[in-house]
């Protein structure tokens, strides 16, 4: 007597690797998606923090303490330091009074987040789906 697995067995569990495989991979895929958008979130607070830190160090220095950057200018890219990478585009502005307002691109993720004057979150905005719209004007339109 022969001893070991026959044909059927074998393909019986090649089909139930397949069938875990199937339901599990979106699974991790959407999971590494999102940890990678609010990554990108969390650089948006960087930013934040970065542009309040530079406005105190103008306004003790009796300098103006506006800002305004555009992450598509290599030199605007250089003003904030923060750890981490830096938006691939958009827009940031700080005025006199504090209120920072942002809206960065994320090429790789395809990905806009924003912040308003008057909010205290930084947020995604998944109405907002190219480079060309991820503008400050357009953070309440879309």
């Amino acid at each position: 007597m022969k001893k070991g697995f026959t044909l059927i067995e074998l393909l019986a569990v090649i089909v139930i690797l397949g069938v875990l495989a199937l339901i599990t991979v979106p699974i991790v895929f959407n999971l590494i998606s999102n940890s990678q958008k609010n990554a990108f979130k969390d650089t948006g607070y960087s930013l934040v923090k970065a542009s309040l830190n530079y406005q105190m160090s103008k306004q003790e220095e009796n300098e103006n303490s506006t800002l305004n950057l555009d992450f598509s200018n290599s030199a605007d890219r250089n003003v904030l330091t923060i750890k981490g990478d830096l938006p691939d585009g958009g827009e940031l502005n700080i005025d006199e009074n504090g209120k920072v307002e942002l809206a960065l691109w994320n090429e790789k993720l395809k990905v806009c987040v924003v912040k308003s004057k008057n909010a205290k979150e930084v947020r995604i905005n998944e109405a907002i789906t190219s480079k060309s719209l991820c503008t400050i004007s357009n953070i309440n339109r879309v």
